[in-house]
């Protein structure tokens, strides 16, 4: 049997939010993403998305089962309801889900910005479609404007 432990200390950061970050390393996978390029010349460092509230995590991004581009799914660490903001530059449409994209509904996309509320510990997936190039080299697919979904 194999045990494994990490150990922190960062007396200006919230308790949930180091042991999450001190966890990330033993527990959550690397978040990778298949993208292809144009040729030029990649940027030192870029963010394909960010998430703006500490306690919010994106814990992968995938493929969309409905054909949208791509899924994000988000978890939240905090004891009570969250808004937070997710950044893809390339998003041109978006809907909040529930697990499987599920009961979608639509959400605002403003200058690549979407605002998302996840419940008290819970979990969000976030449908995204990108502009024709999708930004960081992500090939946009065919798609209609995402609507609300019902599909059990």
């Amino acid at each position: 049997m194999t045990f494994r432990y990490a150990v922190a200390s960062a007396p200006a950061v919230a308790a949930r939010q180091l042991g999450a970050a001190t966890a990330a390393g033993l527990t959550d996978p690397l978040l990778a993403v298949l993208a292809t390029g144009s040729g030029d010349p990649a940027p030192a460092s870029h963010a394909f998305c960010s998430v703006s509230h500490p306690d919010v995590r994106a814990t992968s991004i995938g493929r969309s089962r409905l054909g949208h581009d791509l899924v994000i799914r988000l978890r939240s660490l905090a004891p009570e309801p969250v808004e937070t903001e997710v950044a893809v530059p390339a998003a041109i449409a978006a809907a909040t889900c529930t697990a499987g994209e599920r009961d979608a509904s639509p959400a605002e996309v403003r200058d690549g910005r979407v605002r998302v509320t996840l419940p008290a510990s819970g979990a969000v997936e976030l449908a995204i479609d990108l502009a024709a190039g999708g930004g960081a080299g992500v090939s946009a697919g065919q798609h209609q404007s995402i609507q609300p979904n019902t599909n059990a």
